[in-house]
């Protein structure tokens, strides 16, 4: 399994590409995101947890993207480009 850091405008880490915003709030170890998949999903879980209990569980789209960037622009752009995916997903609860 690849090993990867995204680092355009912030920086993304590991399997679950926890950003800097994060890393830096919660004092977490870039390093350890990318080496030990366990640590890197936990804390992907987490933000996904806070951000659904804060945008509103019942419609992904409040919240989802908001994992991907906080700025409305590419935010807008990529959920477009999960709509599908959110689509299905929504789909599958019922």
């Amino acid at each position: 399994m690849a090993r990867n850091r995204a680092s355009v405008p912030v920086c993304d880490h590991g399997l679950t590409q926890v950003n800097t915003v994060w890393v830096d709030h919660w004092d977490l170890e870039p390093d350890r995101l990318v080496e030990d998949d366990a640590y890197a999903l936990w804390f992907g879980a987490r933000v996904l947890a806070i951000l659904q209990r804060e945008y509103g569980a019942d419609e992904p789209r409040n919240w989802w993207s908001r994992y991907n960037t906080a700025s409305p622009e590419p935010r807008a752009a990529y959920e477009e480009a999960l709509e599908p995916w959110l689509v299905a997903a929504l789909e599958n609860r019922r």
